[in-house]
């Protein structure tokens, strides 16, 4: 997993022009150091789409991130900032 401590990564950043067939949203966790699962979304064209009827803010901070295959389909998993 990529770290970004010393920049400034917005999910916005990460998936500009991307499409990602699943993205798996993560939190902080004291008890994992990978974070909590706390959604799903897809991506086309840069844009988010909701694969479980939650929101998603493209502004929000990443602090980790990494890009993966499912299937030979492109995923990514994120861990966002805490605030």
């Amino acid at each position: 997993m990529t770290i970004y401590k010393d920049s400034v990564v917005r999910i916005k950043d990460l998936i500009k022009d991307k499409n990602y067939d699943y993205v798996e949203y993560r939190i902080p966790s004291k008890e994992s150091n990978n974070g909590d699962f706390a959604g799903a979304f897809r991506v086309e064209d840069g844009k988010i789409i909701s694969i479980d009827g939650d929101s998603y803010n493209e502004e929000e901070r990443v602090y980790a991130a990494e890009e993966w295959f499912y299937n030979k389909h492109p995923a990514l998993t994120i861990l966002v900032c805490e605030d």
